[in-house]
């Protein structure tokens, strides 16, 4: 199957309206060609055919009566003006003669007026002669003889008259078909210019928006750090080149961060070895096992111990988040009463918040459903949410656990029945800029912390079905929120 490429598609298509349009202008320029020539043959061979023909009639009618004149007074001036009317008439009939070149109906009757015409000159010319000489003749008939050869050529002019009108009406309708099928095959033609341009703009924005798009999508969950999912773009061949390059991007990054988790996860299990003899071999000095120490050397001690026991527990959320990451942590899923679970979290929080003075809150609706949880994992989820409530409240403030039952509305599903637990506080709360990445691991919040407790109850929440997201103002406190689903 062909690949064109972007360049060849629009080429192409620019092309086919292009090639409708110049079919356009040829038919146009076809039919006035033929207006123009039915408009020329009116102007300049129909109206003139008429208009010879009426003046050949008003001569003739006229060199009759000259004829009648001499006649009648024998008064050479008369004989005179019927000869030069006569000269007049034969040039008229010339001068038809070539325009009537193209009709043969006409040719023939133009013929027949020329043979009766002469009749009548010589008809004419002997009557002359008569009455010249003085000749006894028969005026009546030769009278006679004569109007009915004018009548004849009269009626000759008349019927050549007729039949180039009714050539005229017929140009006329002619033109007036051509007109008609000029503008229907103009607007038909428009239609299916516009309607292809439509089409072929159409194609081309889907076929070059759609792998577009899918670039968008992918380089959206790079940065999410996902890197598990190929793009498959077969065309056009410039996207489908960029789409490679993006795989193989992807797959480079992929193995990247896989190392990097190999890095972090074997660099924390090798310290949390060492951290945990050095807490150990504290715990023994201070208890005096190995002699008693000096009050110095037990505040030093006592330091070293904090020290190893925050190390130990930073090493061990790397642990757990890289284990969460690469999909290796299991979860003992059960159908549990949350507001046990929640109880429980509080109540070991609880003497935190009493010694600092803040007021810790739990509000439950009436009536909640069975959750289907891990109820350790979701336990580190509510200790995290609370521990950072609790260091950044002040003294005096407060900090309120809710759930309430809510419905979420799936596209193409069923509606779903939710659980929603917010942890809010009366604290110092978070700016704006941090509200889109707070999730993210190493993202510490007022620059205190690991900057992985967040990380780890978004894998949490996200591998039980759920969301979680915060709202916070600065100076007001914050909101966290995440939602686990009801059990069936």
């Amino acid at each position: 199957m062909l690949r064109f490429t972007i360049f060849q598609r629009l080429t192409l298509g620019y092309l086919a309206i292009l090639v409708v349009v110049i079919c356009l202008g040829g038919y146009s320029v076809w039919q006035l060609s033929r207006l123009n020539q039915i408009a020329r043959s009116l102007s300049s061979v129909d109206s003139e055919i008429i208009r010879t023909a009426s003046n050949s009639k008003d001569t003739l009618i006229t060199q009759a009566a000259y004829e009648q004149k001499f006649i009648v007074s024998k008064d050479k001036d008369f004989y005179q003006q019927f000869r030069l009317a006569g000269d007049f008439l034969n040039q008229r009939i010339t001068l038809m003669d070539a325009l009537l070149a193209d009709s043969k109906v006409k040719k023939r009757l133009l013929a027949a007026f020329r043979n009766t015409y002469e009749q009548y000159l010589y008809a004419a010319e002997k009557e002359f002669g008569l009455v010249k000489n003085k000749k006894p003749y028969d005026q009546q008939a030769l009278q006679t003889r004569k109007k009915q050869l004018v009548n004849g050529l009269l009626s000759t002019l008349e019927n050549i008259i007729r039949l180039t009108r009714m050539d005229m009406q017929k140009k006329i309708q002619i033109a007036n078909t051509i007109g008609e099928q000029a503008v229907k095959f103009t607007v038909i033609a428009t239609f299916v210019a516009i309607a292809m341009a439509l089409l072929i703009a159409f194609f081309n924005a889907r076929t070059i928006n759609h792998p577009v798009v899918s670039l968008m999508k992918g380089t959206k969950h790079i940065a999410q750090g996902e890197f598990e999912i190929p793009l498959n773009i077969s065309s056009p061949p410039e996207i489908k080149a960029l789409a490679e390059s993006f795989n193989i991007m992807c797959a480079r990054l992929q193995e990247i961060d896989r190392m990097k988790a190999d890095f972090i996860a074997h660099v924390s299990h090798e310290l949390r070895t060492p951290l945990t003899s050095i807490r150990e071999a504290t715990s023994l000095l201070l208890a005096g096992k190995l002699g008693r120490p000096s009050p110095t050397q037990g505040n030093l001690l006592m330091i070293i111990q904090e020290e190893c026991e925050r190390l130990i527990n930073s090493v061990n959320r790397i642990l757990e988040l890289s284990r969460l990451e690469s999909g290796m942590t299991g979860f003992q899923m059960g159908k549990y009463s949350l507001p046990p679970l929640l109880k429980k979290s509080i109540a070991r929080l609880h003497p935190i918040a009493k010694r600092k003075g803040i007021d810790l809150q739990l509000k439950l609706s009436a009536e909640l459903p069975l959750v289907l949880v891990d109820w350790e994992k979701l336990d580190q989820v509510l200790i995290n949410l609370l521990g950072n409530a609790l260091k950044f409240t002040p003294p005096g403030g407060q900090i309120t656990i809710t759930a309430a039952q809510k419905t979420r509305n799936v596209a193409g599903k069923n509606a779903q029945q939710i659980i929603e637990v917010c942890v809010s506080d009366t604290g110092c709360g978070i700016a704006q800029d941090d509200l889109s990445n707070i999730f993210e691991k190493f993202r510490k919040i007022k620059g205190k912390g690991s900057g992985l407790g967040l990380a780890i109850a978004r894998h949490i929440t996200a591998a039980h079905g759920g969301e979680i997201w915060v709202e916070s103002k600065l100076n007001t406190g914050s909101a966290f929120f995440f939602t686990l689903p009801a059990a069936c």
